[in-house]
């Protein structure tokens, strides 16, 4: 199988190697697939798509948003995939481009979004967000923050991050990147997350596998993914955040089981090796 993935590359040179098409063809290539990538930012970019593509038989597009440079997939007799990672964003552009270029299956990492896409391609799949475990893993290094927060700051983040900084001393980090943002997530005694919507982050797996004890707002599917106050912490309102922010940094024993827990689960369940596992097996069976 020869898999080609769309996607513009990282343009930050700290977590360019950490851009999810290369995890994707890293990982396809490990069950046995030729892969590349194509995109803006890419040493491939330069030839033009229609010569590219026809020595591939699978077309994986996972670029979510569309500066004029995505390719027209519409008359392209590929088997084609795309990846909605920010419906909760772009719902109307990615409804818009399945029906556009015929897409065969659909991958969604919001749950409650694949219904949008029911009449716009042919199989649809939940595909939560995932990591690559050769990045983001456990460090050696001093745990010397009680509570942490790494992200941008959008949607109600500001307001959320500076009443837990009152109340349980939260330290917040922006513009961390890399490698950089690995080690500063594995100084966490507790990694504190909340979304910006009715999605599931790349936080949510990146800071369970890096052993560390997550803290994050319900969102759907998330139930499906880890066991609530056992594999990660939750809350549903600003109560019972600031509840279990002051309880988890009061108990050692807790944090040390929660962190094993969701770290366990996350590399058993949740990383690109498992998930283009099951893409890959659908696609041969076809």
């Amino acid at each position: 199988m020869k898999i080609l993935i769309i996607q513009e590359n990282g343009r930050n040179d700290a977590n360019r190697h950490m851009r999810e098409c290369h995890s994707l063809a890293y990982w396809f290539e490990q069950l046995g697939a030729e892969t590349a990538c194509w995109g803006k930012g890419h040493d491939t970019f330069h030839i033009p798509f229609e010569q590219f593509q026809k020595d591939y038989d699978v077309i994986f597009c996972l670029e979510n948003y569309d500066d004029g440079w995505l390719p027209d997939l519409s008359s392209i007799k590929k088997y084609k995939v795309f990846w909605s990672i920010d419906s909760h964003m772009e719902l109307q552009n990615h409804l818009k481009f399945c029906q556009k270029s015929g897409i065969n299956l659909h991958l969604n990492a919001q749950l409650p979004y694949i219904e949008h896409f029911k009449d716009f391609a042919e199989h649809h799949m939940w595909w939560p967000t995932a990591v690559d475990p050769r990045w983001f893993k456990p460090m050696d290094l001093s745990k010397d923050i009680e509570i942490g927060f790494v992200g941008s700051m959008i949607a109600d983040r500001p307001q959320i991050t500076k009443l837990l900084h009152q109340c349980v001393g939260l330290q917040s980090f922006t513009n961390v990147l890399g490698q950089e943002m690995v080690d500063l997530t594995n100084r966490f005694k507790i990694g504190f997350n909340k979304t910006i919507s009715n999605d599931i982050n790349m936080r949510t797996v990146e800071t369970t596998a890096c052993n560390v004890p997550l803290i994050t707002n319900v969102t759907p599917g998330l139930e499906k993914m880890y066991n609530f106050d056992s594999d990660i912490m939750i809350y549903r309102s600003l109560k019972e955040m600031i509840g279990v922010c002051q309880w988890l940094t009061s108990d050692h024993a807790a944090r040390q089981q929660i962190a094993q827990n969701g770290y366990k689960r996350t590399l058993r369940d949740h990383t690109y090796k498992n998930r283009c596992q099951q893409v890959y097996e659908h696609i041969k069976s076809i």
